[in-house]
């Protein structure tokens, strides 16, 4: 999944949180219902940006297309979370965890903990 803009990460929110296939139509009018005045064709762009980016996916019913996520919200924070890391910190886990601390914890143990964390995620 490519990088999301502001408005691209909101629209793909909404859908996560509805649980079922929505229209660009009911999109926009749900945005509208919460302040965001977008005509359709804006909705519309972000949808095919989202689908473009692999975040959605759409199946087309009776003319009408319906868009639904392709990951669940926790697996879409993952995603963010790792391309984080790799643009702030050169994908490192430690150089995250001496920033995350303020330098409070070492170089040397925050190479102990990325080490435990990729021990834990070759036993699972």
């Amino acid at each position: 999944m490519k990088n999301l803009s502001n408005s691209e990460k909101a629209v793909l929110e909404v859908i996560c949180e509805l649980k079922e296939p929505v229209t660009a139509r009911e999109l926009q009018r749900i945005f509208e219902e919460r302040g965001t005045d977008w005509k359709i064709q804006t909705v519309s762009t972000l949808l095919t940006r989202l689908e473009d980016k692999g975040a959605i996916r759409s199946e087309k019913i009776k003319h009408v297309k319906y868009y639904s996520p392709k990951f669940n919200t926790l697996e879409i924070t993952g995603i963010e979370a790792k391309r984080f890391i790799k643009d702030v910190f050169g994908g490192s886990l430690s150089n995250f965890f001496v920033a995350l601390t303020d330098g409070a914890i070492s170089d040397e143990k925050a190479k102990e903990l990325e080490l435990w964390i990729k021990e834990q995620q070759e036993d699972n």
